[in-house]
């Protein structure tokens, strides 16, 4: 891919202009310009920045784990952030809208979304990096996914729950009558039937009353832990 050429001056001119925050990353995978945006997403100034690594430049919480400093721990191998940089200026392609997850100092974790593109500023290559905080976005877009599986849950409860209502209330009306009727032989059976179509009856008590999706394993996926998810506490009545 043909790189795009600029001249310092001119690109700073242009990214200072530009919504995002943007940074140029040296083939040295060092700090190379920044524009205000960056500035004021790590709290530091231009002096301060340019020149550092990555991680140093953006507060990367594990940036001294080592003695080396940042790039060589455990955590830089693992680093989506590094690892699209690195691979724009090995194969000199771009990556658009990548979403990363980065843990800043202080253990603030925050979704990043990138994009890189290869340059050339003054005959020198580097990587055009923009950066941008998506952590809100994405945690309003998980709260309406869980609410709108929480309103699937309650549709699909609802109907479950009404539809059984009354052949319920039918096998326990009847399980209750014949107690007096059976002889002994029986009875142990009919009280099993009937403690069997009351747990039931409690079950769709709990149903109605799903308030939060939470979800338990079973065999190789996940279902609904209908306990967990209701917000009434169904006694069990044996009678």
């Amino acid at each position: 891919m043909e790189k795009s050429q600029y001249s310092e001056a001119g690109l700073l001119e242009l990214i200072d202009a530009l919504p995002l925050a943007v940074a140029v990353i040296t083939q040295e995978a060092k700090v190379g310009l920044v524009n205000k945006m960056v500035q004021g997403f790590v709290g530091k100034n231009a002096e301060e920045l340019i020149g550092q690594t990555g991680g140093e430049a953006f507060g990367c919480k594990f940036r001294n784990d080592v003695p080396e400093g940042c790039g060589f721990g455990p955590q830089c191998t693992r680093c989506e952030l590094r690892k699209n940089v690195l691979a724009t200026l090995e194969d000199k392609q771009e990556r658009f809208m990548v979403e990363v997850p980065f843990t800043f100092e202080g253990d603030v974790e925050k979704i990043l979304r990138i994009s890189t593109k290869p340059i050339t500023i003054d005959g020198k290559e580097g990587v055009l990096l923009s950066i941008e905080d998506i952590t809100e976005v994405k945690r309003q877009e998980k709260d309406r996914l869980k609410a709108n599986e929480l309103e699937a849950t309650l549709r699909v409860t609802g109907a479950v729950t009404h539809e059984l209502a009354q052949p319920l209330m039918v096998v326990l009306g009847y399980a209750d009558m014949l107690r007096d009727d059976v002889g002994e032989e029986g009875k142990e059976q009919l009280e099993y039937l009937y403690e069997s179509a009351l747990k039931m009856k409690n079950i769709a008590h709990k149903l109605q009353n799903i308030f939060e999706v939470k979800t338990k394993k079973y065999l190789s996926g996940e279902i609904l832990d209908i306990d967990a998810s209701s917000d009434r506490e169904v006694i069990y009545d044996a009678r």
